[in-house]
């Protein structure tokens, strides 16, 4: 692969960075978050398809080794949830590579907050200019604490979910994916859907932001629907009399109890911060989905089962 190529999907690959914390992490920015998403990705697939035309043979048989590698690779499970952040998923490169991966996620988070407070809200091509320098300085220097090349890391990067495995790490969640979704069981279910009751109480309680402000109880129930089990709460009540779409969460079951993952940015909005919800006397610790896109169930299939 060549070198500017691997700039240029660096840079690439940042802004698709930039995106998923904006469209994720920053409201009010997540509509222009995921134009950056789809711009990026656009970007860098038209750049690898001008770019396969001057691949070396070798270059080519290495990048095919180590995707062929990390299918290979086993998967390590979290830790259990506490009030530590986890440490990360084990990688075929290492624990380390993927700290220094994250490492870099937490400062492209960190600038686009400190460009906010420079520059303001709005955008700006002073705003750009400066965001896409700092990315790429962070780039150059996440590539050099991993210690290989761009196009030796980033495959297994990708095929690993380190961006996915990231926003755990930041928000102390354990990592999920399929296998401890379809392990969940009914009694993992019950306590979900009960520590969540306990937590929407507490926002209602106090009030002061949307949608809680507006109602005045809440109820949460759970379902089962293609071997996977949900949860939802609903609001009602309040001042206007009205009911709420329900918010919905998967149930895992990981580190020998349930586990709460939110289905969509809504329902993680509404996740208390730290690494578990408490009701009851128990702790039932909150998980993030690190193998996306998830597709077996269909969004509305699910909101259906509680309307």
């Amino acid at each position: 692969m060549s070198t500017a190529f691997a700039s240029i999907a660096m840079l690439m690959l940042l802004v698709v960075a930039v995106g998923l914390v904006l469209g994720i992490f920053v409201r009010g920015r997540r509509k222009l978050g995921w134009k950056l998403v789809g711009s990026g990705l656009l970007a860098f697939c038209v750049a690898l398809g001008a770019s396969s035309y001057t691949l070396d043979r070798a270059g080519s048989q290495a990048v095919a080794a180590a995707v062929e590698a990390v299918g290979e690779a086993p998967q390590t499970p979290i830790k259990a949830a506490s009030q530590t952040p986890p440490e990360p998923v084990l990688s075929k490169l290492g624990a380390s590579a993927v700290a220094a991966y994250c490492d870099g996620y937490e400062k492209t988070v960190s600038i686009i907050h400190e460009a906010d407070r420079k520059f303001g809200i709005e955008g700006s091509d002073a705003k750009a200019d400066w965001v896409k320098a700092q990315d790429q300085a962070i780039g150059l220097a996440t590539g050099e604490a991993i210690g290989l090349p761009f196009e030796e890391w980033q495959p297994v990067a990708q095929a690993e979910h380190w961006d996915q495995q990231c926003q755990a790490m930041a928000r102390g969640w354990l990592a999920i994916d399929d296998a401890d979704l379809l392990a969940a069981r009914a009694s993992d279910a019950e306590a979900v859907a009960t520590a969540l009751e306990a937590a929407y109480r507490v926002r209602i309680d106090k009030g002061r932001d949307l949608p809680f402000s507006r109602y005045g109880s809440v109820r949460c129930g759970w379902k089962e629907l293609k071997h996977y089990h949900f949860a939802a709460c609903t609001l009602s009540g309040g001042s206007n009399g009205g009911r709420s779409d329900p918010f919905l969460y998967f149930v895992g079951h990981k580190a020998t109890q349930g586990v709460i993952v939110p289905f969509d940015n809504e329902a993680r909005d509404h996740m208390p911060d730290g690494s578990y919800v408490e009701a009851a006397e128990t702790k039932v610790p909150l998980g993030w989905f690190v193998a996306l896109p998830f597709r077996a169930v269909p969004y509305v299939e699910v909101k259906a089962l509680f309307e």
